[in-house]
């Protein structure tokens, strides 16, 4: 079987460590079971789950075509956390399998693209509601300071503002 492996991380960040993207090309790896000609093209995005959009993804797509070989990702919202995406790629003329749910079917991977939607929405409401808290008040938490050798009292807050205002003050209380 040929594969057209494709992975994907939400920021930067994490596509500069490496870290998410080492795990996938594991899961991808123990899935085809290290056999190194199985994997025709290797494609990465480093974006948002929300954007369908993707450079990249639309390569692997059409390198997957192009061999006829199956898209292999590590899971399914590394493909995206969007149902309608997800949906219209499972009918379209591009076989794909999750290196996580080899032996899915359409109705679980239907299943798994509305969860996946969930989450991401989940996961935005979370996050909105975290900075919102957070940019309203104070915090102050211990740290140890190895100049001083012992713990320290640190403040961290910043004025009411819009969730997306990046001026933090910190102090050392004690």
């Amino acid at each position: 079987m040929k594969y057209v492996a494709y992975y994907r991380v939400s920021t930067k960040k994490q596509g500069e460590s490496g870290l998410g993207l080492e795990a996938q090309r594991t899961a991808v790896q123990r899935f085809t079971n290290n056999c190194t000609n199985c994997i025709v093209a290797e494609f990465t995005d480093i974006e948002s789950g929300k954007n369908d959009d993707r450079t990249q993804l639309k390569q692997a797509i059409e390198a997957a075509k192009k061999h006829e070989a199956q898209l292999l990702i590590a899971k399914l919202d590394r493909l995206s956390r969007n149902a309608a995406f997800i949906f219209t790629l499972r009918d379209s003329q591009v076989d794909f399998i999750c290196a996580d749910m080899p032996n899915a079917n359409r109705v679980t991977i239907g299943i798994m693209a509305v969860l996946a939607q969930d989450e991401r929405e989940r996961i935005s409401q979370r996050t909105k509601a975290a900075l919102h808290e957070f940019g309203c008040s104070s915090t102050t938490f211990e740290v140890y300071c190895p100049l001083l050798d012992g713990v320290v009292k640190v403040g961290l807050s910043r004025p009411p503002a819009p969730w997306f205002q990046k001026e933090w003050y910190v102090w050392l209380l004690q």
